[in-house]
C-alpha cells in the first residue's frame, strides 16, 4: 500500500511541475500583452474614441507588468528546484524508454499531449500510456518486495 502511494505523490510532483511550467508559459504571455500595450499607437478615429479627460493607464499597466514579472520570478526559482528533484528521480528510472516519456510529457513542456509524445517516441498513444502504467505498477512492485524483505 505505501508503494502505491510513492507512485502516486512521485506522478503528482511532475504533475506539478508540468502545471508550475504552464502556469510560467500564462504569465509570460500576460506581460507581454501589457507591454505591448505600453508601445505608442496612433488613434484610429473610425474606432476609438477620443477621450476628453483620458486618465494615465500607463502607470497602472507599468506596476502590473512590475508585479507580475515578481511573481514570474518566484515561480521560476520553485520550478528550477523542482526541476533538479525531477532529474534526479528520471535520472534512477529503470529504463530509457521510461525516462524519455517522463520526460518529454512531464518535463519539456506544459503543452505536449500524448499524442505528441507517442509520435515522438514512435508509438501508439496506448502503448505510451501502457509503458507509463507499466512503469508504475513495477515501481509498486519493487517498493513492496524490498519493503518486505526488511
Amino acid at each position: 500500500m505505501a508503494s502505491r502511494t510513492g507512485t502516486v505523490v512521485m506522478f503528482k510532483f511532475f504533475k506539478r511541475v508540468r502545471d508550475e511550467r504552464a502556469d510560467i508559459e500564462t504569465l509570460q504571455l500576460r506581460i507581454k500583452e501589457l507591454q505591448m500595450s505600453l508601445l505608442p499607437s496612433g488613434i484610429r478615429y473610425d474606432t476609438d474614441k477620443v477621450q476628453t479627460s483620458p486618465t494615465d493607464q500607463m502607470l497602472r499597466v507599468a506596476a502590473e507588468v512590475d508585479a507580475l514579472e515578481r511573481q514570474m520570478q518566484q515561480k521560476l526559482t520553485r520550478l528550477n528546484a523542482d526541476m533538479l528533484q525531477a532529474m534526479r528521480i528520471v535520472e534512477a528510472m529503470p529504463t530509457a524508454r521510461l525516462r524519455q516519456l517522463i520526460t518529454l510529457y512531464y518535463l519539456t513542456g506544459s503543452r505536449t499531449t500524448w499524442e505528441q509524445v507517442a509520435d515522438i517516441m514512435g508509438y501508439d498513444v496506448t502503448y505510451v500510456k501502457k509503458v507509463l502504467r507499466n512503469a508504475a505498477m513495477d515501481e509498486a512492485r519493487e517498493t513492496s518486495l524490498s519493503i518486505n524483505k526488511s
